[in-house]
């Protein structure tokens, strides 16, 4: 299938929440959590992610570039390696790897990539979540703030398209694909008017969704 195709294919799938699709998948497998401590999660609380995938996935290790973090997890129970140390025989052949926003993160994301698939088997599946730079959110920003609201610490903005030639030449393949609600609800009042409203243009237009998460393998040869 060719990418215009598979761009009408995407347009096709549902707006799902994320933490729902990435616990599908982890659900008695073992799991290699890349970026596990997370950025916006405090691991104490109920909503961390690495948190929840632990309760459902058979073995589950997590990477980050949080070292004292990590060393503080580890006392608490969590399989967890610093970034820069880790490697293939730390944790391998996982059936799968999550990389939950992260990789908008990152300086070189194919170098990224190719690294973590040493530790990959050919039926590794890998979940890349990542924000939509297309969101109607920041276009709702920029009209009313003057800015969009891009993370400043991300080095990259990738949009589905994008997605598609960076797996491309990371000689990775599309499994599935579905597009993300936001990760919080809103707390202030003209927040959740705009909220209804973001909801309802990005459900007639998908690709004003929020974020997007792409299932991957290794490609065949």
């Amino acid at each position: 299938m060719d990418r215009n195709q598979l761009i009408k294919e995407f347009l096709k799938k549902p707006v799902r929440h994320k933490n729902a699709v990435i616990l599908e998948y982890c659900k008695d497998k073992k799991v290699l959590d890349i970026g596990c401590i997370g950025q916006d999660n405090n691991p104490e609380k109920p909503g961390w992610l690495h948190g929840k995938i632990a309760k459902v996935a058979k073995e589950l290790a997590g990477v980050d570039t949080n070292e004292k973090m990590v060393m503080n997890m580890k006392e608490y129970g969590y399989n967890m390696f610093p970034a820069g140390s880790f490697n293939k025989k730390d944790y391998p052949e996982p059936d799968v790897i999550v990389m939950a926003d992260v990789i908008e993160h990152v300086s070189d994301i194919i170098s990224f990539l190719l690294f973590y698939k040493e530790s990959a088997k050919n039926n590794t599946l890998f979940l890349i979540s990542t924000p939509n730079p297309f969101s109607i959110r920041h276009s709702f920003s920029i009209l009313l703030f003057g800015r969009s609201g891009i993370n400043p610490e991300h080095t990259v903005a990738i949009d589905p398209s994008n997605m598609l030639e960076i797996l491309e030449r990371a000689g990775l393949e599309i499994v599935d694909f579905t597009w993300l609600h936001e990760y919080s609800k809103p707390v202030k009042l003209y927040n959740k008017v705009l909220y209804r409203i973001y909801r309802l243009l990005y459900s007639w237009r998908k690709f004003w969704a929020p974020n997007y998460l792409v299932v991957v393998k290794l490609q065949v040869s």
